[in-house]
């Protein structure tokens, strides 16, 4: 990355839900309350992706972004219910999300990031559904893929492609398994997507 930003991790405490592990001294309390609140995706049932990575954004005080990296875990909770997640939320100034993505974008494997050239919504289409706040749904078959990087390294191109007044606003969340608040450009397994998807990614 280009440079280091304040950051929080978070995780599952045995009887007391999600809290800190860590947090970066510069982050205000309201910062931290904004981070606690909404770094969660909205919908739970997550065991079954155990072990997968994924990204989304949340928008916080002072003109900033958090960028939400999510690794579903092992771990289960005091009653033995599983999907409980591990977080790495970095607070990026708006005006670099578009830098962050980008050096993000380069970290995932190679060969996500040349397929996912193939998977570009039409620009118009995607302004105008971003302008308006209506998610752009990218599906793949969650069970043909060995992991979900082919539709983060999508997602992300298709992100970078916006005009940077649009995507300081936009949201993104790489999985999710409602369309409820799911974000602007989102990734939805198709076993979980009951509609047609505006992007479908091609896996053979």
């Amino acid at each position: 990355m280009r440079r280091s930003f304040p950051y929080a991790i978070i995780s599952a405490k045995p009887k007391r839900g999600y809290g800190f592990d860590e947090v970066s001294p510069e982050l205000d309390a309201t910062s931290r309350e904004a981070l606690r609140q909404n770094w969660s995706p909205p919908e739970q049932g997550l065991a079954q992706f155990t072990g997968t990575d994924f990204i989304r954004t949340i928008h916080l005080p002072h003109n900033q972004i958090g960028w939400v990296q999510i690794r579903v875990t092992s771990e289960r909770d005091e009653i033995g219910r599983g999907g409980l997640m591990w977080a790495r939320i970095t607070v990026v100034p708006r005006s670099q999300i578009g830098n962050y993505a980008e050096d993000y974008l380069a970290t995932l494997p190679p060969s996500a990031r040349n397929v996912s050239k193939r998977y570009l919504p039409g620009t118009i289409g995607l302004y105008w559904r971003t302008f308006w706040n209506a998610s752009t749904i990218f599906t793949a078959p969650r069970s043909s893929i060995a992991d979900w990087s082919l539709v983060e390294a999508s997602i992300l191109r298709s992100f970078l492609i916006l005009p940077s007044f649009i995507r300081e606003s936009a949201t993104i969340s790489t999985l999710v398994l409602s369309t409820k608040d799911a974000g602007t450009l989102v990734g939805i397994p198709t076993e979980y997507l009951h509609g047609k998807a505006h992007v479908t990614l091609c896996t053979r």
